[in-house]
């Protein structure tokens, strides 16, 4: 499905939530019981010195082994979750199918290490020595290993299991000669790092890309809204979709029939790099070095070389429709057979050859790819604020600003209450529910980082609000930060186990990442948990409020059906949906859920109608304006379509949101030629 056809999706809603398990004690006994040489556990704990010791089948997890020194040691299918190795000496450690998920290892020394199989998730591998390390197999997501040295070593597929680096920071780390063969690592951040001679290649290089694609999997709702499409792992594919390379260094390095959707190059050294046959539509490779690379076969539709160094470079038989040449080195370049469509070439002038086929010009980016979109269904903070705050901290002199600050906030005037609630911290700097709530201003904005400043400040003046982590978490998450957007969510469930949201969404998040069981785990968590007492966890220290007059409930049915609809039990999603009308019939968000539901199984009419409930409601529901026009679109109704566009690029034009305004007077340009 093309990127633009789906139901927009807003910004607060669908987050990536990941949870953190904290470091708790655990007994000396219950140790030894496990481990296979009690005696040497024992001498462990208690000098952290054992070398060459045999601790198979360990239970190490949650204890410090800070500095200890584990040189040769067999630790193969030992537990080391959340363990604290930082600075730890492991050099020629055998680890295979050990399971060291959130485990501290900065600086740790890994070198020539065997880590086949081993379960890495999240760990912390900064400045860790990896080099020549046996990491076949090995299961990497989200993992912290900047500045790492992984040179020379082995990451590639393990009895057709394939090494797993998904949205991991390899930021500075040096790869040199490492083998990545058949990695599936979208959104990794390669950035500055050395890949000199590294080894991308697909496990069976004879296999062109365009037939290893296998399942190609639409993330549907999860990136609605920003498009693209991530290839599902199989035997034969290397995935680096969305990875970023910035400043990387990528000599020699191979890349043929590689998956490079949207890589991000920018300023990086690809000096006879091997990229024949690589899908690189959307990949940005301004003021690259490509000199002498061989791109023969690629796939660079909408690519970006402005101002890129080519010289030398092959690029014969290659698909460059719409990408952008200007100011690019072209001496000795090969461009035989090269579809030229709509070419912006080095010298800013558009290529005259022929087009055989109309594709729209795109500005998918790295980050469009590697944002989980977000669903606006309910602003639980705004009708229910933190317990036991809304009276204590809002003064008396300042409360025509709340008010005027919290009616903007409903107008979707998300700068004007930024200002309102600005101006209320200058007066009461210590203020937790002003901060909390230009917070949630700032990420209707997708500004996390200065959401993320303000949910901090919160946390620091209050310091028990489980849903203050909860959208912490989400920031961090947004941000990429997913070890720490653990520990939020972590803090949230001690605080309190009963809000849904976090199951919700912490399920959407497994669900992305290919941990399917534990995705539909937290999705029945969500059902597991009774809506009233849900409703009691939001309300804490609230005046009373009847369920039928709740906001909270109707976001509860939503979520409910949210999830239903994520396990594809589509008449639950919609009796889920019922049930909250039932509740508000006037519920815009059971509307505009329901509407995309409808919309995704192609069910116009029922779209329609839901969506121009919304616009009932609301008449300047731009996210449901703007589904309406697809649907519009998809039925033939092109001209009403059109009109409905132009209503939405008015709307964000009003809102101040350019880029938005920008998109969509785009695609007004791009419908109306295709005629």
């Amino acid at each position: 499905m093309d990127s633009n056809t789906y139901p927009r999706l807003s910004s607060v809603f669908w987050r990536l939530f990941v949870i953190s398990i904290g470091l708790v004690g655990v007994s000396g006994n219950n140790l030894m019981a496990k481990a296979e040489n009690a005696e040497q556990m024992k001498q462990l704990l208690a000098t952290k010195e054992c070398p060459n010791c045999d601790l198979r089948k360990a239970n190490l997890s949650n204890i410090n082994l800070e500095n200890a020194n584990l040189e040769n040691a067999n630790l193969q299918d030992a537990n080391l979750t959340n363990a604290n190795l930082a600075g730890a000496n492991l050099e020629g450690a055998k680890l295979i199918h050990a399971n060291l998920e959130k485990a501290n290892l900065e600086g740790a020394n890994l070198a020539k290490a065997n880590l086949v199989n081993a379960n890495l998730d999240f760990i912390n591998l900064k400045n860790a020595n990896l080099v020549e390390a046996q990491m076949r197999g090995v299961q990497l997501r989200g993992a912290l290993l900047e500045s790492a040295n992984l040179q020379g070593a082995d990451l590639t597929m393990h009895d057709g299991k394939p090494v797993f680096l998904g949205y991991g920071n390899l930021q500075g780390a040096n790869l040199e000669k490492a083998k990545l063969r058949a990695v599936w690592a979208p959104c990794v951040h390669f950035d500055r790092a050395n890949l000199k001679g590294a080894d991308f290649s697909p496990d069976k290089a004879q296999t062109p890309w365009w037939q290893a694609l296998g399942n190609v999997v639409s993330l549907g709702t999860a990136i609605a809204g920003y498009g693209g499409t991530f290839v599902y792992h199989n035997s034969q594919m290397t995935n680096l979709t969305g990875a970023t390379f910035v400043k990387a260094d990528l000599s020699q390095a191979l890349l043929k029939g590689v998956q490079l959707t949207a890589a991000d190059f920018r300023q990086a050294l690809l000096i006879e790099t091997l990229l024949e046959g690589s899908d690189l539509r959307n990949a940005n490779f301004r003021e690259a070095d490509l000199s002498q690379a061989n791109l023969d076969q690629a796939y660079l539709v909408n690519g970006i070389l402005d101002h890129a160094n080519l010289t030398s470079t092959r690029l014969t038989n290659i698909n460059l429709t719409n990408a952008d040449l200007t100011g690019a080195q072209l001496d000795k370049t090969e461009l035989d057979r090269s579809n030229l469509c709509n070419v912006t070439l080095s010298d800013g002038s558009k290529s005259t050859a022929p087009c055989k086929e109309k594709i729209p010009v795109t500005t998918l980016t790295s980050g469009d790819v590697c944002r989980i979109a977000s669903h606006d269904l309910a602003d639980l903070s705004l009708e229910v604020p933190p317990p036991n705050t809304a009276t204590a901290i809002t003064p008396e002199d300042t409360s025509a600003l709340w008010q005027q600050g919290l009616e903007k906030y409903q107008k979707q005037d998300y700068q004007g209450a930024i200002a309102d609630f600005t101006a209320i911290l200058t007066i009461k700097p210590d203020d937790a529910l002003t901060y909390y709530q230009r917070g949630h201003a700032y990420a209707r904005l997708e500004d996390f980082n200065q959401a993320l400043a303000d949910y901090n400040q919160v946390i620091a003046l209050q310091p028990e609000l489980a849903s203050v982590y909860n959208d912490r978490g989400a920031m961090q998450a947004h941000l990429g930060n997913l070890r720490d957007a653990f520990i939020d969510y972590e803090r949230a469930l001690q605080i309190d186990g009963n809000l849904p949201i976090v199951y919700l969404n912490r399920g959407l998040l497994y669900q992305q990442i290919g941990e399917v069981e534990k995705s539909k785990k937290d999705y029945q968590q969500v059902f597991a948990i009774a809506p009233e007492v849900a409703v009691a966890s939001y309300s804490k220290g609230l005046a009373p409020m009847t369920l039928a007059q709740s906001p909270a409930l109707v976001s509860i049915h939503l979520e409910r059906a949210l999830a239903h609809w994520n396990l594809d039990q589509i008449d639950l999603a919609l009796k889920d949906i019922e049930q909250a009308l039932a509740v508000d019939a006037n519920a815009e968000s059971a509307y505009l859920l329901r509407g995309n539901l409808y919309y995704a199984r192609k069910e116009w009419s029922k779209a329609l109608a839901d969506y121009n409930q919304v616009l009932k409601l609301d008449p300047d529901h731009a996210n449901a304006l703007y589904n309406r026009a697809w649907t519009k679109y998809k039925m033939g109704n092109k001209k009403e379509a059109i009109a409905d566009f132009q209503t939405v690029a008015t709307l964000y034009q009003q809102q101040g949101k350019t880029q938005e305004e920008t998109k969509v007077r785009q695609l007004i340009e791009r419908l109306t030629r295709a005629g």
